[in-house]
This record gives structure tokens, sequence and C-alpha cells, in this order.
């Protein structure tokens, strides 16, 4: 999956459930967040990995006190000028800390990162071009996700334009995994990054997504 994303030439990547080295030898400059332990995992495994050619600056992650260990965020050189990158990894609807009883209820650790996300991006200058990306645990628009867990997804990203709504061109179904971007910026070239390898084989339980951004 790692080589098929490289042929997409990216300036910017976001990898969820991946290792601290998993682009090391792309060069560039990259940052993570190890988030929340939810069952047995390495040393190495970080939620969410952010990669650029440029250097980051602007650092910040998420918290345990907002439920959002699972985020990282930087400011890094594009060809579009500097650039933040929120990585996001959204825990799925029965995400639990590992032994935890009574077991959190469907959705309600999914709703406090939500929760948490919403007072972060709400925290950002609205002037500095920022791209969301990573595993939202939730298709846009809406399939089986109860209604009011979608609502407050789309209350969270307000203001956001989600480049890979619907089905994603080459993979012709909806994705989890997704890039919105504030509205200095928009989006084409929007295409599916295949999982499955030369021998029908799954790669991942993920297919990737890319998008070319432009200024508006």
């Amino acid at each position: 999956m790692l080589a098929r994303a490289r042929q997409a030439a990216p300036d910017i990547i976001c990898l969820t459930e991946a290792h601290a080295d998993s682009l090391g030898e792309w060069g560039g400059h990259a940052i993570a967040a190890a988030g929340r332990v939810w069952s047995k995992t390495g040393d190495a495994e970080r939620k969410v990995l952010l990669w650029s050619g440029a250097e980051w600056t602007g650092v910040v992650h998420g918290s345990a006190e907002t439920g959002t260990e699972a985020l990282v965020s930087g400011i890094t050189e594009t060809k579009l000028g500097r650039i933040r990158l929120v990585g996001v990894c959204i825990p799925y609807h029965m995400a639990a800390p590992v032994a935890a009883k009574p077991r959190p209820k469907p959705w309600s650790i999914h709703f406090a990162y939500l929760n948490g996300l919403k007072d972060f991006l709400a925290g950002l200058d609205r002037n500095m071009a920022t791209v969301i990306a990573g595993d939202f645990n939730q298709r846009i628009p809406r399939i089986w996700t109860p209604h009011a867990v979608h609502d407050a997804l789309m209350e969270t990203i307000d203001g956001y334009q989600v480049a890979t709504r619907g089905a994603i061109p080459g993979m012709f179904e909806a994705t989890i995994d997704h890039i919105a971007h504030s509205p200095d910026l928009a989006s084409d070239a929007v295409f599916g990054i295949s999982n499955i390898a030369e021998d029908g084989k799954r790669l991942s339980d993920h297919f990737g997504v890319s998008a070319d951004l432009y200024r508006q």
C-alpha cells in the first residue's frame, strides 16, 4: 500500500494505524500521535502519522482530556504555500479502552472524540489554509451510521469541504477515510488507491484516497 501511495507522488500524506517508521525510506519529515490503547499495541504503532517533504512547525497533539489522543496537527510548506494538516483517527463505534468495565456504549467514544475535535478546530486560525485527513469512521453522505452520530460529524467539520464525498472514483464505493479542506482551497482529481493485490488478496482493510488541492 505504501508503494502504491508513493506512486501518487503526494506532497503531504496522512497514514492511520501505521508505524513510526512507515515512511522512513521516503526521507522528508514525519510527526505522529500514538493515540489511546484499544488493544495489544506495539511500541512503534501510531494511530496517526503525517508526512511532508518539508519540515513541520506549530505541531500540536490532541489530549486525553478531550478524548483526542489520536490527533496530530502541523504546518508545512507546500507548492500551495503554508498548509496546516490535521490528522485524525476517530475511534470506531465499538471502541473501548483495554479491559474497560463496564464497556462504553456504542458510539460514545466516537462522540467524545468529535466533541474534542470540534473544539480543536474552533481554536484554529481560519486565515491558514487547512486540511483535515484520516480515518473518520463514517461515510459521507451517511449510509448506515445513526443520524445523530452523522449530524455530530457534519457539525464538527462545518465550514470544511469534503473532497471524498460519495463513491470514490476507481473504487466504486464510499470511504470512511476522508480529505476535507477549508474553503480557501478546492479539490479535483480525487481517486482511490486500491487495496487489492494483483493476485486478488487484500493488502489492507482500507483502500487509500488521494486528491489534488489548489487555491481558490
